[in-house]
């Protein structure tokens, strides 16, 4: 008993969203996005046009699927606020049916914290646009790619679902490549430039990605108080236990 008393608990929660081996790559995938984006934003500040980097990429792309409208137009329509919305409640009434809290918060908070960031703190900021409207960076990227973000995580180490790693990669993969041909859409159609989709996929990458890593640190906190509380309460116990022994 005293040697468990002694023992140093556990800072991890019994199931985290982000494995140990991936938590530095989270830490290294969010720094990257968000410095891309923060470059990007200052380069694009206040612009009204395509930029150097978006000339290129913007005119191979209206020359080569910009001119099949009947199918950029509702794959485009995917990336707007109700389908997302739908995508998102999806992802947290499994996690609720399944009864991972800590991944239901991740859907909730994450994907509306990276919209919030696009929308309401980035576009007014850089205020860069396109046909009279601000487009940087795209909320259909930061969407799309906030949603594949967290169904990523969520399927990294999933606590009742055994996956084989080859098949959480498929996974993964074909996420984001779901998640990037909406704002690719959205840039043959000429309602965005190339650089908004890259700064809209960054945000949504990060703002998930730091979720997770701030749930799982505070689920650790929270794991360590409740088992430094069950260790008092049984050692108290113990003495009550012990107590008239010894006097005897």
């Amino acid at each position: 008993m005293k040697h468990a008393a002694r023992a140093a608990p556990r800072q991890q929660p019994r199931y985290p969203l982000l494995p140990g081996h991936l938590r530095r790559l989270a830490v290294v995938t969010s720094a990257v996005c968000a410095a891309i984006t923060a470059l990007l934003a200052v380069l694009v500040h206040h612009q009204t046009g395509a930029g150097f980097m978006d000339r290129k990429i913007d005119h191979l792309l209206h020359r080569s699927i910009g001119r099949h409208h009947g199918l950029l137009e509702p794959l485009a329509r995917l990336g707007e606020q109700l389908p997302v919305t739908l995508m998102a409640v999806v992802l947290l009434l499994a996690c609720l049916l399944v009864r991972r809290w800590n991944g239901a918060v991740l859907v909730a908070v994450g994907t509306s914290a990276a919209i919030v960031v696009t929308e309401y703190l980035l576009k007014p900021l850089v205020d860069r646009t396109l046909g009279g409207g601000e487009s940087f960076p795209s909320g259909h990227a930061t969407g799309m790619f906030a949603v594949a973000t967290a169904f990523s995580v969520l399927i990294a180490a999933p606590p009742r679902l055994r996956l084989a790693t080859w098949q959480r990669r498929v996974l993964t993969v074909c996420a984001f490549l779901f998640a990037a041909s909406v704002p690719v859409a959205m840039v043959g159609l000429n309602h965005h430039y190339f650089t908004d989709i890259v700064a809209g996929a960054a945000v949504g990458i990060a703002v998930v990605l730091v979720t997770a890593l701030v749930l799982d640190w505070l689920g650790g906190q929270w794991g360590n108080r409740l088992r430094l509380a069950h260790d008092a309460s049984t050692r108290a116990r113990v003495t009550a236990l012990s107590g008239p022994s010894s006097r005897e």
